[in-house]
């Protein structure tokens, strides 16, 4: 039988399928299966070096042939010519592991995810988002620092909660070289998130140490927010600041204006959960791990490094 070269490439999945999984026995069956695998078998059963005594005209003459074995690029081609035409032979074998085929594609779907998020980040580095940032806007590190990391924030979300830690430890890493901007996004089933907000741009009017303070001492104290105000206040009433202006303070227009614009912006930027992250504005979502910080900090800190050796470089 004459093997017939497949017009087109059995898709690499199954291919790779029938190997990663192992599968030691044959999986498949019939005439033209036996032909194909007949074909393989008996080339491998061939002297490399083969004389065959041929008659013509009267004279004897001997012909050398050179047959070498198949090799395995020709087999997997011999296979994959009776896969394309007898694809339910891939459906029975797969069909007996569905384990391990469930797994392959999981990964897959990983490798996937992780790849459209290095694609994202890189798209995000040439055309990043840009967040308004006022020159009294309470401000945590270097002001000059190369790396801005803008969150938009609820001071009532567990996950805001969890990414305070994460965001300070990012900060004591890199000292200098990262200053962090805090922005508000009041969900609005967290009832305390609005207030604690106002009480926080009320105090920074006053003093930004002290409004970090606040703002950490709220975020210890977050499970006692189901308590109303009253938690608000004692914190406040423990700073060195003057309560009575703050109070003054809350629902002055510009903090009004302070939030309208920090709600505007996320919804330009498409943040509708909390917390989420510009880093030198590109997107991080959610209370990620501090590696996941690093990841986009070391690609910037990469780039600053080609600029300067680019520019040293220049005549």
């Amino acid at each position: 039988m004459k093997r017939r070269k497949s017009s087109f490439m059995l898709p690499f999945f199954l291919v790779g399928a029938s190997i990663a999984l192992n599968i030691g026995t044959p999986i498949l069956s019939g005439n033209v299966l036996a032909e194909e695998l007949q074909i393989i078998e008996s080339s491998e059963q061939r002297t490399e070096d083969e004389h065959v005594m041929l008659r013509g005209d009267g004279e004897n003459s001997c012909l050398h042939s050179s047959t070498d074995k198949l090799s395995r690029a020709d087999q997997i081609m011999a296979l994959e010519s009776v896969l394309v035409e007898h694809p339910e032979f891939i459906i029975e074998a797969l069909a007996k592991k569905q384990i391990e085929l469930v797994e392959l594609v999981e990964q897959a779907s990983v490798l996937k995810d992780v790849q459209a998020e290095k694609d994202r980040r890189l798209a995000e580095m040439k055309q990043p988002k840009v967040p308004m940032i006022h020159a009294d806007r309470p401000m945590r590190g270097n002001p000059e620092a190369m790396i801005t990391i803008v969150e938009y924030s609820d001071f009532e979300c567990p996950y805001c909660r969890s990414a305070s830690t994460t965001v300070k430890e990012v900060l004591e890493q890199y000292g200098e070289a990262v200053r962090f901007v805090y922005k508000h996004n009041p969900l609005n089933f967290h009832p305390m998130a609005e207030p604690a907000a106002r009480y926080f741009e009320a105090i920074a009017m006053q003093d930004v140490e002290q409004a970090w303070h606040f703002h950490d001492r709220v975020f210890e104290q977050q499970d006692q927010l189901a308590d109303g105000e009253q938690v608000l206040k004692v914190i406040l009433e423990s700073l060195n600041v003057d309560v009575t202006k703050v109070k003054r303070d809350l629902y002055g227009e510009a903090i009004e204006q302070r939030l309208r614009l920090d709600r505007d912006e996320t919804g330009r930027f498409g943040f509708d959960g909390t917390p989420a992250f510009l880093i030198n504005g590109v997107s991080l979502m959610g209370s990620q791990p501090k590696e996941k910080f690093e990841e986009i900090i070391r690609l910037f800190i990469q780039q600053s490094k080609g600029d300067r050796l680019a520019a040293v470089s220049q005549p």
